[in-house]
């Protein structure tokens, strides 16, 4: 048992070091795939509100068009 509790709190106290500079700049990180992970937050929260669970992407969905595509010339 005091193992178990050890280990709890060696992982809580890792997990607060590493999100420690998110509560101090008071602001999220959005990295290159910020709109991606917003996007699947967002679809898993409306499925969940209407009960409507899929693997695919019914609230998310964009188009090829919309995204940003680099060619190279």
């Amino acid at each position: 048992m005091r193992k178990n509790r050890v280990a709890i709190t060696v992982i809580g106290l890792a997990t607060l070091l590493m999100i420690s500079p998110l509560f101090l700049n008071h602001q999220a990180l959005y990295g290159v795939d910020g709109p991606f992970q917003y996007s699947r937050i967002y679809e898993a929260a409306m499925q969940l509100k209407n009960h409507n669970f899929s693997f695919l992407n019914l609230y998310t969905f964009q188009p090829a068009e919309s995204s940003t595509v680099f060619t190279a010339h």
